[in-house]
C-alpha cells in the first residue's frame, strides 16, 4: 500500500472532512497538475492526473483545456474513442457554467459523431445564447465543425454569422487585421457551404470578397482556407487549370493533405492517363521558389552578416530561441 497521498487527492479528502479545514484552492492544484503531469510520460499515467482533478474541480477555467487533454490522451492516445466520448459527456453533465457547456459541446461534438451519437451544433450554441451573444471566432468555430460533418445548412449560417459580425466591427478588442483575418474566415466557409449546397455563383461572390483581403506568408499561403475551398470549388465545377493555379502554393508550401490531394486531381484532369505528378510537382516548386530577401543578422560577436553573402551557396537556417 503506498504510503503517502497526491496532493491533489489530499485536497479532495480535505474538502470532506468538515470543521475548520479550508477549502481546497483550485489553483493551488491545478498548480500542482501541472508539475504532476511533467514528471509522468506516458498517457496512461497523465490520464488519472487530469481525471483526479476535473473529478474534484469540474466547472472552473481549466475545465475546456483539461477536457481536450483528456479526450486527446484517453481518445487518439490510448485509441479509447468510446471513454473518452463518456468521459467528456460525463464532465459536461457536471457543468453548469454556459461558457463551459459550450466548449466542452465543442470538444464533444466531432466524438459524439464517430460514436454514433450526433449532437446539434445548434442546440449547443442556443444554450450560451440565452446567456449572451456569440462573438465571430464562436461563429467561425461552430461553422469549422459544421464544415467537418458535412453539415452545410449550419456552416452556412454560422459563417454568415461570423462574416457579419467582422464586418460590423463589433468587437472592439479586434484590430483592423485581426478582424480581416475573420472576415477571410468567415466568408471562406460561407462559400464551401455555398458550393456544397450547389450555390457555386454566390460562392464565387465570397471567395472573390474574401481574396480582397486575403493576407499571406512569404511563400504566398494563406492560414485560412480559402485557396484550399476555393481550388476544390473551381475542380467541381470542371475548371481544373484554374483550380490548378488557385491551389499550387498550397500544395507545394502549406503541408495540407487536402490540397495536395486537390492539386494531383487537377493536375490529372489535365494530364489524363498521363504518369509523372511527381515529377510535375518539383518542377512545379522550382517555378514557383521564391528568391530570399537579403537580411542581415548579427553574429554572437555582434559581427554583420548578410545573406547576399552567401548567394549561389546552400545555406541552413535554423531558428533557435531560448524557452
Amino acid at each position: 500500500m503506498k504510503r503517502y497521498l497526491s496532493p491533489l487527492l489530499c485536497l479532495t479528502l480535505l474538502a470532506g472532512c468538515g470543521g475548520k479545514t479550508a477549502p481546497p484552492d483550485p489553483e493551488a492544484a491545478f498548480k500542482q497538475l501541472r508539475s504532476s503531469l511533467r514528471e509522468v510520460e506516458k498517457p496512461a499515467e497523465k490520464l488519472p492526473l487530469i481525471e483526479n482533478y476535473l473529478k474534484a474541480f469540474p466547472d472552473g477555467k481549466h475545465t475546456a483545456d483539461l477536457a481536450e487533454a483528456l479526450a486527446y490522451y484517453q481518445g487518439e492516445a490510448l485509441k479509447d474513442e468510446a471513454g473518452a466520448f463518456a468521459a467528456v459527456r460525463d464532465l459536461r453533465a457536471r457543468v453548469k457554467t454556459p461558457e463551459n457547456r459550450f466548449k466542452l459541446g465543442l470538444i464533444l461534438f466531432p466524438m459524439a459523431s464517430k460514436a454514433g451519437q450526433p449532437m446539434d451544433l445548434r442546440v449547443i450554441a442556443a444554450e450560451l445564447e440565452k446567456t449572451r451573444a456569440l462573438d465571430g471566432d464562436e461563429n467561425i468555430e461552430l461553422a469549422d465543425l459544421a464544415i467537418e460533418a458535412k453539415a452545410w445548412e449550419e456552416a452556412l449560417d454560422f459563417s454568415k454569422r461570423a462574416a457579419a459580425l467582422a464586418r460590423g466591427g463589433s468587437d472592439e478588442e479586434k484590430d483592423e487585421e485581426e478582424r480581416n483575418r475573420l472576415i477571410v474566415r468567415a466568408l471562406s466557409n460561407q462559400g464551401w457551404a455555398q458550393a456544397q449546397l450547389g450555390d457555386t455563383l454566390s460562392a464565387e461572390s465570397s471567395f472573390k470578397e474574401a481574396s480582397g483581403k486575403k493576407v499571406t506568408n512569404y511563400l504566398g499561403v494563406s492560414d485560412t482556407p480559402l485557396d484550399l475551398y476555393w481550388g476544390k470549388t473551381l475542380l467541381m465545377e470542371g475548371r481544373a487549370e484554374e483550380a490548378l493555379q488557385m491551389l499550387t502554393p498550397r500544395a507545394l508550401y502549406g503541408a495540407d493533405a487536402e490540397a495536395e490531394k486537390a492539386h494531383r486531381e487537377a493536375w490529372e484532369a489535365l494530364n489524363p492517363g498521363k504518369e509523372g505528378y511527381d515529377n510535375a510537382l518539383w518542377e512545379s516548386r522550382i517555378a514557383h521558389a521564391r528568391v530570399i530577401d537579403n537580411f542581415s543578422l548579427p553574429t554572437y560577436e555582434g559581427t554583420p552578416v548578410e545573406m547576399d553573402s552567401f548567394r549561389g551557396k546552400t545555406v541552413f537556417l535554423a531558428f533557435w530561441f531560448p524557452t
